[in-house]
């Protein structure tokens, strides 16, 4: 199948033609039908951040299931379309038992070793290895990924949407549903407008905050963000950002939410199907994975909405 591997920081993803086993235990095999560019990943591309390479690209995406390794649950079968999770939780361990599942040690093992939850990798190149990326890697035709990482998608969602909701909604939407709380008829402040950023800004509205300040240095971002529920924009490019921070504020932290995405990623299906979230409206190009590279540029060009690699 081919896929696009990091082999070094700073240089071009290569497609290759990469190898891909069979899924083992609890795991399975999934036909990718499209993939978001996230921000994260260009960190690791330019190595802010690093991981284990050679390594396969992405993160966030969705696909159509094309098989089943032994021991899995029944969950979800062949045929089914799911998006994908790149913090799945045990269920077992403290983070999960004390309500914090984003913070479960799975999420640590795949990220350290580079492989799936038993830290080892069904990628290889000839007789190299090539490594996981968060325990998604979907930036490739195809993925072996553990069921515990996998969300089922109803039908009418399309596969870009479920792409992008796996990552940027979920976070940007479940930050604001999780953690800021008590938030109608108060303002929030959104720093940076890109695909978590307006997700947050949806979930502003959809809470009904008031006003929601929307901050960037991209006009066409800021232009988007009223048109997803902002009630205020500042160009931080040539206004003064700084003058928000007089009075009884509060930032908020938030990994990935601070979602449950087994809950919090059918409930944001649900809110898109019935229309209270125009997550539409959030995709921006659509690029092959032959063009995977241009996906990743038109991020530091300062592009609107969130690309997409269908493969």
């Amino acid at each position: 199948m081919r896929a696009a591997v990091l082999r070094e920081p700073g240089l071009p993803l290569e497609i290759e033609d990469v190898e891909l086993d069979a899924p083992g235990t609890g795991e399975l095999t999934v036909r990718v039908e499209a993939a978001g560019a996230c921000h994260s990943d260009l960190h690791y591309m330019l190595g802010d951040i690093t991981c284990r390479l050679p390594v396969v690209m992405g993160h966030e995406g969705a696909g159509i299931v094309e098989a089943l390794g032994p021991g899995t649950s029944g969950a979800v079968t062949v045929g089914d379309r799911v998006a994908f999770m790149w913090r799945p939780h045990c269920g077992r361990c403290a983070a999960c038992i004390s309500g914090n599942p984003v913070l479960c040690a799975s999420g640590r093992v795949q990220a350290t070793t580079g492989g799936l939850l038993d830290g080892t990798t069904r990628l290889r190149l000839g007789g190299e290895t090539l490594h996981h990326f968060l325990g998604v890697s979907c930036l490739a035709e195809r993925v072996v990924i553990s069921e515990r990482a996998v969300v089922p998608v109803p039908d009418g969602v399309p596969a870009e949407i479920a792409a992008i909701t796996g990552c940027a909604v979920v976070t940007g939407v479940s930050a604001v549903l999780n953690v800021v709380q008590r938030a109608a008829g108060r303002g929030i402040v959104v720093f940076g407008v890109g695909g978590v950023g307006l997700s947050s800004v949806m979930g502003a509205r959809l809470v009904g905050a008031d006003p929601i300040v929307a901050v960037d240095v991209d006009v066409d971002e800021l232009a988007l963000a009223r048109r997803l529920g902002a009630t205020h924009t500042v160009n931080a490019g040539s206004s003064d950002a700084v003058e928000l921070v007089q009075g009884q504020k509060r930032i908020v932290g938030s990994l990935y939410g601070s979602a449950n995405p087994l809950i919090d990623l059918p409930r944001i299906f649900g809110l898109y199907l019935s229309g209270r979230l125009p997550l539409d409206d959030l995709i921006g190009e659509r690029f092959p994975l032959g063009a995977v590279n241009d996906a990743y540029a038109r991020l530091t060009m300062g592009g609107v909405g969130r690309s997409v690699v269908v493969p």
